[in-house]
């Protein structure tokens, strides 16, 4: 199984389970930002955590991935480089439109 991670530890998702012929709704939370649905004893419950969240997991604006913290800030510093790259590109082009040597 995939092992789940979430953008806010300690997040809690609410899983529907069949118990005895009536459907049940169980929360599952996340031990810190990060969720093994072969972790949890239950074992219907553990087969429901993971079909919920491999249907939202890395979709577009879902705080739920399979890629660890690490990722996500290697996408966050890439994001802040790229900024400060077009912000000095930006700068720079102004001072030599203004004549002015860099």
């Amino acid at each position: 199984m995939t092992v789940y991670y979430h953008r806010i530890p300690n997040s809690v998702i609410r899983v529907m389970v069949t118990r005895y012929g009536a459907p049940v709704c169980e929360d599952i939370a996340f031990s810190g930002n990060k969720l093994d649905p072969e972790d949890i004893e239950d074992e219907l419950l553990g087969k429901a955590a993971e079909s919920y969240l491999a249907g939202i997991a890395d979709r577009p604006g879902s705080n739920v991935s399979t890629t660890g913290p690490e990722h996500i800030e290697a996408q966050v510093l890439a994001a802040r480089a790229a900024e400060m790259k077009a912000a000095a590109e930006e700068a720079h082009r102004k001072l030599v439109a203004a004549g002015e040597k860099p």
